[in-house]
This record gives C-alpha cells, sequence and structure tokens, in this order.
C-alpha cells in the first residue's frame, strides 16, 4: 500500500484558499480546506501553520510544518462568464428560465435507484434511512467533468424542519458509485446546468427565516468533491423610501428622524435584536422585557418583546409581544390596543418600539413587506422591502401617525462557501 498527498493555495481576489488531501489506496481524505486573507498567508499565521500541521503530520518533522507554498494564481474553477450571465438573469428576474435553458441531467426514478443501490453499499444505506424516514431525489449526471456518469442526491430524513443532506457519489469506471461529498441543507431546488463544455451545480439558496429565495449557488467539483462554490446573493444597493398617511405636519419632523434611521432599524431586524426606543425601559429581569406608558395614560405597562425564529418550513419569524397582567383593565387594554395595531401593518410584523415625541408615546413597529413575492413582477424579490409604521394610543383609541416605506434596489454579490464536508 501507497501513501499520497496533496496540497494546493490558489488565489481568489483577496484570500488564499489552502487545501489538502491524503490518497489511501482509493480513498480520499480531506486534511484541510481554509480560506485566509492573502496577508495572513504571507505572515505565515497560526491558521496556516494549523493548516500545514494537518498536511505534513506525520510525514515530515514537526519543524517543517510551517513552510509556506507556493500561491496557484489561477481564476478559479467557475469562469466569470457564467457568473455574470447569472447574475445579469437574476437581477431581471429570468433566472429561471436561464437555469431551465442550460440544465442539463436526468432525474433518476425510484425504481432505477433501486436498482443502482443494490450493488453500491453507501448508497443503499442512504436510501434505506431515507425511505424509512423522509424521501430523496437523485439526478444522473457527470458532476465532475471526468466522462463518467455521476449521482447526485438530495436526501431528506423527515421531520417539519426540511433539514436535508446534499450527497455526491461519484461513478466509478467500473460502473459503481463512491460517496465522496456531502454537505447539510434545507431543501433546496437544484440542478445541474452546463456552460462551456463544463457542467455545474446549481441550487437555489434559501432564506429559513423568511421562507423567500435569496439567491443562486454555483458549485464546480472536481474529481468527486467541490472544487468551488460561488453564493450570488441579492443585496440591496440602495432603497427607494418614501413617507405616506402622514396624519399631521406636526409628526413630520419625527417621521423624518425616523427615515433617516431606517438603515439602521432594518439592519436591527436582520439581527433578529431588540430596538429600543427612547420611551422605553429595559428590566434587568429578563433579556426581553421592557416598561413603558405605551397609551399614554400615565401608567407604566411592562411587556416582553423579541423576535421569533422559526424551526420548521411552514413558519416565517414573527413579532412575539405579551404583556405583563398587572391586574388593571387599563393595563390590560394598553397591551391588547398595541397588538391590535401589530396586526394591521403591512407584510409581516418584526418588531416593536417606542419613541418619546412631544410628551406623547409613539409606537413604531417595523415590518417585512415584500415576502410572498410574485414571480411574475418586474422586481427580482422582494426579500428586504420593509416599512415602518407609527401609532398614537390614548386609553383605548389607536390612531396611525405616519408610515415609511422601503422598496430595496438590489445588485448582486458575489461571495465564497466553504461549507462543505467532504469523506
Amino acid at each position: 500500500m501507497t501513501k499520497k498527498r496533496e496540497c494546493t493555495a490558489q488565489v481568489r481576489e483577496e484570500a488564499v484558499r489552502i487545501c489538502a488531501y491524503a490518497y489511501h489506496d482509493k480513498n480520499k481524505t480531506v486534511l484541510c480546506d481554509e480560506i485566509v486573507p492573502i496577508a495572513e498567508w504571507e505572515q505565515n499565521s497560526d491558521t496556516v501553520q494549523a493548516c500545514y500541521r494537518k498536511f505534513y503530520a506525520e510525514a515530515l518533522p514537526a519543524k517543517n510544518t510551517g513552510m509556506l507554498h507556493k500561491i496557484d494564481y489561477n481564476q478559479g474553477y467557475i469562469p466569470q462568464g457564467l457568473l455574470d450571465s447569472v447574475s445579469e438573469a437574476m437581477l431581471e428576474n429570468k433566472e429561471n428560465a436561464l437555469v431551465e435553458t442550460l440544465g442539463i441531467g436526468k432525474e433518476l426514478t425510484k425504481e432505477k435507484v433501486l436498482s443502482i443501490a443494490k450493488d453500491n453499499l453507501s448508497l443503499r444505506y442512504d436510501v434505506e434511512c431515507a425511505e424509512a424516514e423522509g424521501d430523496y431525489t437523485m439526478l444522473l449526471v457527470d458532476g465532475d467533468n471526468d466522462g463518467i456518469s455521476d449521482i447526485v442526491a438530495e436526501i431528506y430524513y423527515g421531520g417539519s424542519g426540511g433539514f436535508t443532506e446534499y450527497v455526491f457519489y461519484q461513478g466509478q469506471e467500473n460502473g459503481t458509485y463512491e460517496k465522496t461529498c456531502t454537505y447539510h441543507a434545507v431543501h433546496q431546488n437544484f440542478t445541474f446546468i452546463r456552460y462551456d463544455e463544463k457542467n455545474y451545480l446549481c441550487r437555489r439558496l434559501y432564506d429559513y427565516d423568511t421562507k423567500e429565495d435569496s439567491g443562486i449557488s454555483l458549485t464546480c467539483y472536481v474529481d468527486g468533491v467541490e472544487a468551488e462554490i460561488k453564493n450570488l446573493m441579492f443585496t440591496p444597493e440602495s432603497y427607494d423610501f418614501k413617507i405616506t398617511d402622514c396624519a399631521s405636519n406636526k409628526y413630520r419632523t419625527l417621521a423624518e428622524k425616523t427615515l433617516e434611521n431606517a438603515c439602521a432599524y432594518k439592519e436591527k431586524m436582520d439581527q433578529n435584536a431588540d430596538i429600543i426606543g427612547s420611551a422605553e425601559e429595559k428590566l434587568p429581569l429578563g433579556t426581553h422585557e421592557y416598561r413603558c406608558d405605551l397609551n399614554n395614560d400615565d401608567a407604566l405597562e411592562q411587556y416582553e418583546k423579541f423576535v421569533w425564529t422559526p424551526s420548521n418550513l411552514g413558519t416565517r419569524e414573527y413579532i412575539s409581544f405579551s404583556g405583563k397582567d398587572t391586574g388593571t383593565d387599563a393595563s390590560r387594554d394598553a397591551i391588547q390596543a398595541v397588538e391590535d395595531a401589530i396586526e394591521t401593518v403591512e407584510g409581516f410584523p418584526i418588531m416593536i418600539w417606542a419613541d418619546l415625541y412631544e410628551n406623547k408615546t409613539i409606537v413604531h413597529v417595523i415590518s417585512r413587506t415584500g415576502l410572498e413575492h410574485d414571480d411574475n413582477a418586474k422586481k427580482p424579490t422582494g426579500l428586504d422591502d420593509f416599512a415602518i409604521t407609527a401609532f398614537l394610543i390614548e386609553g383605548t383609541q389607536t390612531q396611525t401617525v405616519y408610515k415609511i416605506t422601503a422598496d430595496a434596489v438590489y445588485t448582486i454579490r458575489e461571495e465564497y462557501d466553504n461549507n462543505t464536508v467532504q469523506r
């Protein structure tokens, strides 16, 4: 038996990707797969040294494990022309048509999968587990461009979370399949596309909290494992802000101030963080407990607010707001009035806060308004559209004093993904 190792350091824009593999017979093991800034690589940082220690372990004396490797200054495995074409299609809301045009691969029937699995131990085990608890989808395609068909599978093991395992079974010359690469995600639409005589995995990325598509991921496989993953993400370039439904000019100043801080509020919403207004007092009793005169009756209400995040495919993120019963009708009425106001806002309410303005408490609700996006709309996605609605609650009476709408204008951001687990 012989052992062989391979290590590469490849430039990716401002970073270096260090990949190391060990071969034993026909088995390939990933020793390390790290992306570090070029400056860190040049300084031979602790992270870089750790990668090469793994590579040289039991092969060279320890004193040699900090050696730098020559950088491979290639342009990556996924051509920029493909990235540009997909990005352009995404911005024009035409990515589905492009993927359909470039699509390649054949979905295997259950009967065909079982026929193949009987002669492949790892594939048979995965299929049996999936059939017992969930389901699977398998494509037959030359995924790593070596001239031999492979099987790429999405395996769902049951439950409402939608969590799945994606597996690459590399086709061998003798007609069998070897499990060479896996990664875990939630259910995603996936296929292979062909560009410039090569095949690439194409996945629709999924925002679990909002239940909306957030971008497209392209993967190039080499020798049964991922060589490069590029994610193309919808990213707001700017916003078209409007102040609407302003009850009177006296609220215009507050509305304009809120608009100035709208992007900061949006960032808090994206972080699932509490937004704390000038009229609120955070209590030490719990992480999300507050006190405020919500309905301007000179009595303080105590309440809890936080962003509820989903753990299944059937629900979206949402605000959780509840009051502490102090035993008075006025307190219960105030809490109920806020709950009623939350239910009236456009879209999906995510967080509330209360600001003091001209000796009155103004309750604000920020909501996502672009979800349930129309696939036929001119705009590519509504993932980042939002609104802020302001209410004046006095006793049991509620008035909308203004509303701010924000429609995102998008660009596409390219980013690397290094989450694949290889076996």
